[in-house]
């Protein structure tokens, strides 16, 4: 008996439409790259100051992107951590709290009451 032929279905097509894609992507991507490598070996004069002045653009760029980093570091640090002056802990929260958590959080320390418990009955600690 003859075999049945099975078609593929239509996730199977979609993915080897995007493996498609992607390899003809990675050979275009492939060409200009070693198109510019070329130009650069023909032509060093124009390529030197060129890379110097793509270099000096790079690092401002990777500064800046790491100085981003680090604040965005340290704004979650200051927001999400609660020190505590009687204990000398950090209690680390769930997510940053609001104004009106922040006025209960120092009435309630006005009245007595420890922090930990405090943030303990608030249920905002991770």
């Amino acid at each position: 008996m003859g075999q049945i032929e099975t078609f593929p279905s239509e996730k199977e097509l979609k993915k080897l439409k995007k493996k498609a894609e992607r390899r003809e992507r990675y050979e275009r991507i492939r060409q200009k790259f070693s198109k510019g490598v070329d130009w650069c070996i023909n032509n060093p004069e124009k390529a030197i100051p060129l890379g110097v002045a793509i270099g000096g653009g790079v690092t401002k760029i990777v500064k800046s992107a790491n100085r981003h980093a680090k604040l965005k570091e340290e704004r979650d640090l200051k927001d999400l951590y609660i020190y505590d002056r009687s204990t000398g802990f950090y209690w680390r929260l769930k997510k940053p709290l609001t104004s009106k958590q922040q006025m209960e959080i120092n009435l309630r320390k006005t009245n007595g009451e420890k922090l930990g418990d405090i943030l303990n009955s608030m249920r905002v600690l991770n």
